[in-house]
């Protein structure tokens, strides 16, 4: 579903939708905060992303390469200092 959303261009359903599976499952995997992330990304809430992005250190599951950063083209890189960032140069 969150998927079709972001594919129609409806992001703040989308970002709705994330937060509430968060709620609900308690931000158990990764991709409940990527979703969140990419959600405030395309609503052109940067700081939001960030923060959501980096909260994926805090799931009890990630995927194969252990989080975000394999996922997450704007991270500051392994070390998750956001001030390396493209964002912000």
């Amino acid at each position: 579903m969150i998927f079709t959303l972001f594919h129609l261009r409806r992001y703040k359903e989308a970002l709705k939708l994330a937060n509430r599976i968060i709620e609900i499952r308690g931000g158990e995997t990764d991709w409940d905060f990527l979703f969140s992330g990419i959600a405030h990304w395309l609503l052109n809430q940067k700081t939001e992303a960030i923060e959501q992005w980096g909260n994926t250190e805090e799931a009890a599951y990630k995927d194969a390469a252990g989080g975000v950063e394999a996922a997450c083209p704007y991270s500051g890189g392994n070390s998750g200092d956001m001030r390396n960032s493209r964002l912000f140069q």
